[in-house]
């Protein structure tokens, strides 16, 4: 059975992790810019939402995929934002790269209405988007993960409850420092054997 899913955040990530959603769910999707709400629907089915309020209204489970901790918590606490609309038992599972304090913030406040929220950033970039196999490390309450799991499988290889809230981001924060060290030891062999003469 389908789920009513609502998409935050159409960007360079959103906007084709959107795309493989709505070949499988019943979709409603937000972005700031209306233009790429437009754009996106030239070529996807699903229902264009043009306030944050509307998409809370049709939503079983929101998804966010935004830029970072400012923009998050103005989603979901802001001016016309989620949380006054939300239906409880909804589940919210944020993409987005954040703090793991927000993330703790924003579990603790959402719990107290008796709605779900997973941490859950990924990992693959654009090209893992397009090609629908992201990896996601999630933080979270088992049983809303296990609810949530069959739809984050459209658009990744490989999800992964790493344990309760802020998990998710504190394994982001792990994968990226294994990344950046990677990255500055290449430079540096590349550095020696040019000064080599290699």
């Amino acid at each position: 059975m389908t789920k009513a899913v609502g998409f935050i955040g159409l960007g360079v990530m959103g906007f084709p992790m959107a795309g493989h959603l709505s070949q499988h769910n019943r979709i409603a999707v937000f972005n700031r810019t209306k233009t790429k709400s437009d754009s996106w629907a030239e070529n996807h089915n699903g229902k264009i939402c043009y306030s944050l309020e509307e998409l809370a209204k049709l939503s079983e489970i929101i998804i966010l995929c935004i830029g970072n901790d400012n923009d998050v918590r103005n989603v979901i606490t802001g001016h016309k934002g989620l949380l006054d609309n939300l239906k409880p038992g909804s589940i919210i599972v944020d993409h987005t790269t954040t703090s793991a304090k927000l993330a703790s913030e924003l579990y603790e406040l959402l719990n107290s209405k008796d709605i779900s929220y997973l941490d859950a950033p990924v990992s693959g970039g654009d090209v893992g988007a397009v090609a629908g196999n992201l990896v996601v490390m999630i933080g979270g309450e088992t049983k809303a993960v296990e609810h949530c799991v069959p739809i984050m499988e459209c658009y990744s290889a490989k999800c992964q409850r790493m344990g309760g809230p802020t998990a998710g981001q504190h394994t982001k924060c792990v994968n990226q420092i294994m990344i950046g060290s990677t990255m500055i030891g290449l430079c540096e062999s590349l550095i020696y054997a040019h000064t080599a003469g290699l």
